[in-house]
This record gives structure tokens, C-alpha cells and sequence, in this order.
């Protein structure tokens, strides 16, 4: 007989002999009887345990039982080396968490998974810790960027942020405060206590290229020469965040007028335009000293100039390359209306002092010259100077006559002039359009001799226009250095005339 079915006849025998055994059979088979064996679980993380470049990371595990089915499992997580705190029972086998990482941008979260059989036995514990790794965002100037070195309460900059781990981790928001605010306190745009002043404020835009055009910026301490810093923060959804510091001048915005001073060398000058202006206006006005240069950004300067109602701009004899820089921005003031509250047209009025507005040295456009100042951009050939040098004349002084009532005739005697040399070189007379007003002309130019013949039969140029000619001036220009006109001493009262009565700007300390 074969193997197979000698085994078969086996298990038929022991059959019929049990049931020739008093006819009894054993109790039916019960597998709860047998000892119960716990079920096995392991944990796995996509291969290999290894650092990863952000927060978060997805946990997989399973489970088996020799005996039976496994029903779920019970997980909990720690980012210490205690056991978890909080344990949940899931029948998923699979979790993503994301953490907050330390101030070095790691974490090293802890996954413990149990499994629980149909039969309530528990596995052992198994366990692993995955080392994180978060990148914190990175904020700077976006390129060729230069931001402003003075402001009057009004600045606009210009940022770019990312993030290693991908621009797609920054929170879509940006925080911004000043210096000495709290910095415990984060307050929503749009809130009424929203002040960057006093907290940060949290400005709902994406940090990855964003403007900041900022007004009334607190000014700096006058006892640290005004500065200010500007703190702006990012933050990723990690919980690393990076704080970028900008510190710049920030003066007070005094008065309605702003001197800008874009005279490199001369020291007279500057004091002379000062005391003009303080002899008028005591100190409700301000300085700006533009030597250095303007903002690279139009808007920058737009957000300074259209803070005051009269911009009073000199510069050296020659062309100013701020100046033509500034002409836009120039333009703009005195045809925006900057008052819109108020009723009427109230544009910004414009007193320009520079020698070089016409003729070949000049850099400004023939747009600029007949829109903003009311000139022509052609010189009247009797008008074109070559060189006006007092100093060397016969009579020794120059009369510069008034065209309007009010206005002072003036003098300048170079030789006893004692805050400058007195000597006008370069100078070119001016033509004014129809609709403007000469002030001033200088007198017949009859000393220069063979050497300077271009006014051999006498001339008299223009030195000095407003526009229009009736009314509220919106320019003035001088095209001659008013200062060396002081002979007589009157050139201070004369600027405050032209602000009083030109310009509608009313002395405060008559």
C-alpha cells in the first residue's frame, strides 16, 4: 500500500475505534484554549533613517499576527526621550507630522506604534527617532537696491525672501515694526491698533518679493543723529523665522517747506539759504543735504517731496546731476494736487536756484524748463554770457535790477562781498515764455572787454522768472547765485519776498 493511503486508512481507524469506545466523542475544538499569541509590528520611513532637509516627515508601520488578525495599533510621538504622553489607537498605518524645530532649525521626534490583536495582546513597543533638519528663510534687498541714507517720515523698500527647503514653506505673511515697539506683540493689518510704532505688524502678502512703502515713520533720536532701525520678519511653517535690521536717518518733518541742499563745496551758500529761511520761518522748516545723492527709486523721492507744499532747491554754479535726476519728480509735485481733502487744486511750488537751467551746460529737458519753470529752452543770443566777473571790472559792482513791485534791486560787489568770491562764471540769461514774469535782470554788461565781447553793445539779461505771472507762483527760478547778490544786504529779505509773496509763504516770524 502507498504512504498516502496508509495515513488516510490511519485516520478512518482511530475514527471507528472511537466510535466503537461506548459511542462517546471529545468536546468540539475551542482555539481560545490555546495560549494567545501577541502580534508583531515594524516601523518604516520610506528606506533609509536619515536627516531630511525640512519639519516634517510620514511614518509607515504594519502589523501581523501568527494567530490571528491585527485590529489597529496604538501610536504616540515625543520629541524627548520619554515615553509619549498622549497615545491614540488608529487602523491606519501610516501618519505625516510636522514639528517645530529648535533655534538651530533641528527636531528629533520619537514614533512608538503597539499593535493590538482581535484577541486584545499587545506587541512589544517599537520605536525611531528620525533626525529633522530645517533650513530658517533667508530675507535681503532684492538686487540693486539702494536704500534711502536720510528720509522725512516716508521710505519705500524693496525685499526678496525664500527658503531653502522651498518657497512654498514661508507663511504668506511679512511682520514689520520700529525700533523700540513691542516686540511680544503681533497685531494684524487693518487692525485699529495696528502701529508699528508701538508692536509688530503683520501684513498679509507673500514674502517672497514684496515693497514696503512706508509713511510716517517715527523719527530717530535726536541724540543719535535721528536714526531709526526698520525690523522686518519672515517666518516659515516650521516656527524659524528671520529678522532683517535697517537703520537709516529719519528726521522730523517741520513746516511746510523743504530746503534741499545740493551744494557740495560752498559753505556760504548753505549758510545763507539757512539763515534765509530761519529768518522767516524760525525753525518750522527742514534740511535735506542731497550731496550724496538722491534714492535710487523715483518713488522714494516722490514719498519725501510730496510731504511739504514748497520745495526751495539750490545747487553749485554748474549742472546738477541730482537735479536732472529729480525732474520727474519735480514735475510731478507741481502739477499733483496734494491736498486732495481740501477744496481747490493745492500743487506742490518749486524755488530753484542753479545757474546752469539753460544753455550748454545744461541737463535739463526742454519739457522740464517749459513745463515746471516757464522758460525757453533757447537763449536770446544777446543773453548768452560767457562769464560775468565782477571782480575784475572797472566800477566795481553790478546792479541786478527788480522787473516787479516788491522786489528789491540788488547788488554784488565781489571784491567786499565777504561770503564768496562774488564772481559769476558760466552765466547764461534766460528767456521766459509767455505766460511767465521776469524778476530780475542784470544790468548793462558794458566792462568786459576785448576779451569777453559777447555783449560789445550792451545787454541786460533776464536772471530770474516765475511762473505763471499772476497768481501763486508754481516755480521760481534764479539763474544766478543769490547770495553773491548781498552787497546791498538785502538778499535775504529778498528770498523772503519771493516765498511771501510768489510763493504764498507766509512768515512766521515777521
Amino acid at each position: 500500500m502507498r504512504p498516502a493511503t496508509r495515513l488516510r486508512a490511519s485516520i478512518w481507524g482511530l475514527a471507528l475505534a472511537a466510535a466503537a469506545g461506548g459511542g462517546c466523542a471529545n468536546d468540539p475544538f475551542d482555539p481560545s484554549t490555546l495560549p494567545n499569541q501577541p502580534p508583531v509590528v515594524r516601523i518604516f520611513v520610506g528606506g533609509e533613517l536619515q536627516a531630511t532637509s525640512y519639519n516634517g516627515a510620514t511614518f509607515h508601520w504594519a502589523g501581523s499576527d501568527p494567530d490571528g488578525r491585527v485590529i489597529g495599533y496604538h501610536v504616540g510621538i515625543s520629541l524627548d526621550e520619554d515615553l509619549p504622553k498622549v497615545w491614540a489607537f488608529t487602523t491606519e498605518d501610516d501618519t505625516t507630522r510636522t514639528y517645530d524645530t529648535d533655534q538651530e532649525g533641528r527636531a528629533a521626534p520619537t514614533l512608538y506604534v503597539v499593535a493590538q490583536d482581535d484577541r486584545g495582546a499587545l506587541s512589544d513597543t517599537a520605536s525611531v527617532t528620525f533626525p529633522l533638519v530645517n533650513f530658517p528663510p533667508v530675507l535681503e534687498f532684492i538686487r540693486d537696491f539702494e536704500p534711502l541714507a536720510q528720509s522725512f517720515g516716508a521710505a519705500s523698500f524693496e525685499f526678496l525672501g525664500f527658503d531653502l527647503d522651498g518657497d512654498e514653506t514661508l507663511e504668506p505673511f511679512v511682520d514689520i515694526r520700529y525700533e523700540g515697539a513691542d516686540s511680544t506683540v503681533v497685531v494684524p493689518e487693518g487692525d485699529p491698533g495696528a502701529d508699528p510704532a508701538t508692536t509688530w505688524v503683520r501684513l498679509d502678502r507673500s514674502p517672497t518679493r514684496f515693497s514696503l512703502g512706508l509713511r510716517d515713520i517715527p523719527a530717530g533720536d535726536p541724540n543719535d543723529e535721528f536714526r531709526q532701525t526698520l525690523h522686518v520678519r519672515i517666518e516659515d511653517e516650521a516656527g524659524s523665522s528671520t529678522e532683517f535690521r535697517y537703520t537709516w536717518q529719519v528726521f522730523e518733518v517741520r513746516g511746510e517747506v523743504l530746503l534741499v541742499d545740493d551744494n557740495r563745496t560752498q559753505a556760504a551758500r548753505d549758510l545763507f539759504y539757512r539763515d534765509a529761511l530761519t529768518a522767516h520761518l524760525g525753525d518750522q522748516y527742514s534740511v535735506w543735504e542731497i550731496s550724496g545723492g538722491l534714492p535710487s527709486r523715483a518713488e522714494d523721492l516722490w514719498l519725501t517731496l510730496s510731504q511739504f507744499d514748497v520745495i526751495v532747491w539750490y545747487t553749485s554754479s554748474s549742472a546738477s546731476e541730482n537735479l536732472g535726476a529729480a525732474q520727474s519728480a519735480l514735475q510731478r509735485f507741481v502739477e499733483t494736487d496734494l491736498h486732495p481733502e481740501i477744496d481747490g487744486i493745492q500743487t506742490g511750488r518749486l524755488l530753484l536756484e542753479n545757474q546752469a537751467v539753460v544753455g550748454p551746460n545744461s541737463n535739463l529737458t526742454g519739457t522740464f524748463r517749459s513745463r515746471v519753470l516757464g522758460l525757453s529752452s533757447s537763449t536770446d543770443p544777446r543773453n548768452a554770457l560767457e562769464r560775468y566777473d565782477i571782480a575784475r571790472n572797472t566800477i566795481g559792482t553790478l546792479e541786478i535790477f527788480s522787473q516787479v513791485a516788491g522786489l528789491p534791486d540788488l547788488n554784488s560787489e565781489g571784491l567786499n562781498y565777504t561770503g564768496g568770491s562774488g564772481i559769476y562764471f558760466g552765466l547764461v540769461g534766460i528767456v521766459p515764455l509767455a505766460d511767465s514774469q521776469a524778476l530780475w535782470k542784470f544790468e548793462s554788461y558794458r566792462w568786459g572787454g576785448p576779451a569777453d565781447p559777447s555783449c560789445r553793445l550792451g545787454c541786460e539779461p533776464i536772471v530770474a522768472v516765475r511762473t505763471p505771472a499772476t497768481g501763486t507762483a508754481r516755480s521760481v527760478t534764479l539763474a544766478f547765485q543769490l547770495d553773491y547778490a548781498n552787497a546791498a544786504g538785502n538778499a535775504i529779505d529778498a528770498l523772503r519776498t519771493l516765498l511771501s509773496d510768489h510763493l504764498g509763504i507766509a512768515a512766521v516770524n515777521p
